[in-house]
Order: structure tokens, then C-alpha cells, then sequence
């Protein structure tokens, strides 16, 4: 039994998943409240389904790219079950679970995140390994980069598609963005293969993955009191 933790978009979620077969999931819209959130969304999975924390063998939890401070909430959480329980912990990119349904098709996969500013998080897969490790570009740049059957898939569609079409080569295919559950389902079911291969992270020092520096403003200098 795994537990699946996601905080890395604005779409949040948590699912469970016995031997790859899914059990449930709850996924929700989170306005940057992923701490209010998150504890009491896997809480209500574990009631609902009447499982134990005892009954747990793992925890996945999404690295992003994502939200700052959305992904250290999650990392947070699911180390803390992990290290309290004595799980293994694997953490696998959001990119790598959008992509993961899709590559069965013998095609390339290019899944897509969006990450503000008008750009997107990106990385292309085949069905054995990820061929273009995860980048930032502005989405009429992408389809030049990728293989010329690629499937576009992901999140980042819903935001990013029209322009994503601007290049898109002939025999270029988006898929039909297929939402929160499925890329949850994917997370469980690539830690349940990490799982009975014996292939955990070290949770002490798993760190989320960030493709840009976060977003900082210098304060302003002490402004001077008059006496």
C-alpha cells in the first residue's frame, strides 16, 4: 500500500494505490494553502478507506518543478511519514508522472507544467528513459526541440497550447489533458515499481526540483528617523 502525495501545481492531490491498482484519490484546487490543506485531504483518504498508518509500505511524493513553497510542504509531509513510519520514500519528477501513461504508445513524450511568466517546464521521454532533462522555454519554442512524432501531454496544455500549435510539426500530436487523477495514479504506480525493485530516495536528503531561482525582491534600504 503507497501512499501518493502532489503539491507541485496549483492542482493538489493525494491518492492511495495497492500492488499499482488505485484505491482512491482526492485532488483539489489549492489557492497556496497546501499546509491548511494537505494533512487533513490524506487523513480523510486513510478514514474513508478505513486503512492504517501501519498498513503504508511506502510514500511517493511529486519533486516538480512546481510552487516554492507548495513543493516543501509536500516533500515535508511525506518525509515525515517516512522517516516516523520507517517507509521508503520516493520522490519522482511531476514531469516524469505526467508522461509516464502515454509513453506506452512508442512515440515520444514531451510533458509540459507551466511555471509562470508565460514559460513552461518540459522533458522529453521514450519508453525506456527520459531523452531531454527538464528546462524552462517559452512554449512556441518546443516543438523545434522535440522529435518529430513527439505526443505533448501534461498540465501546461491548458495554458500554453495555442501557442505550443504555433510550430507544431505534422506529425506533432497533443494529447488530451486527462487531469490531477491520472498523473496521481502514475506517481503511485512508478513507486510501486521503484518499491519491489528495493530503489528508495534517502529522505534525509531528497530536495525538490526547482528550475529557477525563487522570486526574491531586494527589501529597501532603512529608511532614516529624524530626532
Amino acid at each position: 500500500m503507497l501512499l501518493a502525495i502532489d503539491t507541485s501545481s496549483r492542482y493538489a492531490g493525494v491518492s492511495l494505490c495497492d500492488d499499482g491498482t488505485p484505491l482512491i484519490s482526492q485532488s483539489w484546487h489549492s489557492s497556496r494553502n497546501h499546509t491548511k490543506e494537505l494533512t487533513p485531504a490524506i487523513q480523510h483518504i486513510l478514514k474513508t478507506t478505513a486503512i492504517n498508518l501501519s498498513d503504508l509500505e511506502g510514500i511517493c511524493v511529486a519533486l516538480g518543478p512546481g510552487g516554492f513553497s507548495a513543493l516543501r510542504v509536500g516533500l515535508s509531509v511525506a518525509k515525515g511519514f517516512a522517516l516516523a513510519l520507517k517507509l521508503p520514500l520516493f520522490g519522482i519528477t511531476t514531469l516524469e508522472a505526467e508522461a509516464f501513461h502515454y509513453r506506452s504508445l512508442g512515440r515520444p513524450v514531451c510533458s509540459l507544467l507551466s511555471v509562470g511568466r508565460g514559460e513552461v517546464a518540459y522533458s522529453i521521454f521514450n519508453i525506456d528513459e527520459c531523452i531531454r532533462q527538464p528546462e524552462i522555454k517559452a512554449p512556441d519554442e518546443i516543438p523545434v526541440l522535440a522529435p518529430e512524432n513527439t505526443v505533448f501531454c501534461g498540465e501546461g496544455l491548458n495554458e500554453c497550447q495555442n501557442r505550443l500549435e504555433l510550430n507544431l510539426g505534422e506529425h506533432q500530436l497533443i494529447a488530451e489533458y486527462s487531469g490531477t487523477t491520472t498523473r496521481l495514479n502514475a506517481l503511485a504506480t512508478i513507486g510501486e515499481g521503484r518499491r519491489k525493485i528495493d530503489d528508495p530516495d534517502n529522505a534525509a536528503t531528497l530536495q525538490p526540483l526547482y528550475l529557477r531561482s525563487p522570486s526574491i525582491s531586494t527589501p529597501n534600504p532603512p529608511r532614516k528617523i529624524k530626532l
